[in-house]
This record gives C-alpha cells, sequence and structure tokens, in this order.
C-alpha cells in the first residue's frame, strides 16, 4: 500500500511540474512578445487578393540619407514572398550601425527629453515587387483618424534601450523603445505637427499606398504626408515622394 501511494505521488508530482513549467513557457513567450522586439511581421492587406497576381515580393527597405535628408542608398534588411492577398515577414534581429542615425535626427535634444543620446535609430518602408522585381507600390499600416489626421505604424529599430519624451522640431515624442524592433505609433495633424508613441492605437491596417490615398481620402489628410513621405523603390524608380519627414524637419530649422 505504501509504494502505491508513493508512486502515486510521484505521478502527481510529475503532473504538477508539466503544467508549471508550461505555464512559464506561456508567461515567457508573453514577455518576449511584449517586449521584443515585434520581429515578425504579419500583414493582411486590404485588398490584398486584388494583387496576388502581380507582387510577387515584399521588401523591408532602410535607407541611407545625404546630409540635407534625401534619400541616397537603399538596403534589403528583409524580405519574403507576397501570398493570399498579404505576407509575413520575419525581421533580422540586429541591424547594421551604418543604417542607423543618431537621436537628433528625429528630435531636437534642446527640449525633448532623451535618457541616451549615443542611441541609433532607423525605421525602413515596406515595398511591393513584381516577378520581375520592379517596384510596385509601399505598404502601409495606417489609418485616418479625422479630417486632418492619420496615423501609421512604423518598425523602428533601436540599438539600445532608450526614452524620448517631449516637444522637439514640429512634434513631440512619448516612446519608450527597447533594444531591438518597436512598433512606433507616428501620428500626423494637420500639415506641420507631428507626434510618436509607444502606445497602441487600435484599428490600423494593411493598405498598399495608392490603395490608401484613393478618391477622396486623399483630401482629408492631404498636407504633409502625402508630400513628403517616401514612395519611391530601392532603385530609385518612381520618386515621387523623395522628400521625407526628416527632410521638411531640417529645412523649417
Amino acid at each position: 500500500m505504501q509504494k502505491k501511494v508513493t508512486l502515486l505521488g510521484v505521478v502527481i508530482m510529475a503532473a504538477m511540474l508539466i503544467i508549471f513549467s508550461v505555464g512559464c513557457k506561456k508567461d515567457d513567450k508573453k514577455t518576449d512578445a511584449g517586449s521584443s522586439n515585434n520581429r515578425k511581421v504579419k500583414a493582411i492587406v486590404e485588398n490584398g487578393n486584388d494583387y496576388n497576381s502581380i507582387i510577387s515580393t515584399v521588401k523591408y527597405v532602410m535607407y541611407e540619407y545625404d546630409e540635407d535628408g534625401y534619400l541616397e542608398n537603399g538596403h534589403v534588411i528583409s524580405s519574403c514572398s507576397f501570398d493570399n492577398g498579404g505576407f509575413t515577414m520575419d525581421l533580422p534581429e540586429t541591424v547594421n550601425g551604418r543604417y542607423l542615425y543618431s537621436v537628433e535626427w528625429f528630435f531636437n535634444p534642446d527640449v525633448a527629453n532623451i535618457s541616451d543620446m549615443n542611441v541609433g535609430l532607423n525605421y525602413g518602408y515596406f515595398e511591393a515587387y513584381d516577378e520581375d522585381d520592379d517596384y510596385f507600390d509601399d505598404f502601409l499600416y495606417a489609418k485616418f483618424n479625422n479630417k486632418t489626421s492619420a496615423t501609421r505604424g512604423e518598425y523602428w529599430y533601436a540599438d539600445r534601450n532608450v526614452t524620448i519624451t517631449g516637444e522637439g522640431y514640429d512634434g513631440k515624442g512619448d516612446l519608450s523603445l527597447k533594444k531591438g524592433w518597436n512598433l512606433v505609433y507616428h501620428t500626423f495633424i494637420g500639415d506641420d505637427w507631428f507626434e510618436y508613441s509607444s502606445q497602441k492605437v487600435p484599428d490600423l491596417l494593411w493598405y498598399l499606398w495608392d490603395d490608401f490615398w484613393e478618391d477622396d481620402k486623399q483630401v482629408l489628410c492631404s498636407g504633409i504626408w502625402d508630400k513628403y513621405s517616401p514612395k519611391h523603390g530601392i532603385d530609385g524608380t518612381e520618386n515621387t515622394g523623395q522628400k521625407n519627414f526628416r527632410t521638411y524637419l531640417l529645412t523649417q530649422h
């Protein structure tokens, strides 16, 4: 009888250990997803199935800029196929420092509170290419907030933890960035004001650039985003948006 009780106890203990172990793994996974790095990007694109026969590849491209803020060289950081109206992309764990920029490139340190001035930052663009590897369009993760405001989600890479708060240039920041990939919510208000935040903005959807701005949507928030946000292609074709936000900020001050 004693032996049977002991075996039963071992079974119960083993079962408890398994349950505890599984629970810990779930918690770890949840923590990684929250702190992490947002490396896996899964996009279901609005009207995406209309482009299954057109778009072959999605590339995440980071650009170098000259001293005036103009696009110079594009570097493919990651790529994947476009299937069934969307894509799933794994961003790299680290990004080469040559593609990162100092925090002053984005925020004015004279008026913004920046926890680490040595941080390197940058974000890229999700670009669509056809089967001949010709540029087709940009993807946007975005929504219109009202007639004078729109928000898009941007995947920023930081080479260390940093917090950025307060105003600087023509906008303000409320960012808490972890080392690695971070989803930053970039809101445009009117023609000349930006807000960067780490706080989730709900209801963003994936679009192709031309679909997002089609028809009457262009007049809702046509100011700074339509004028200065890149829509380019790595080879420089259809470079209608060669002035990006950084160029605008640099030329205003």
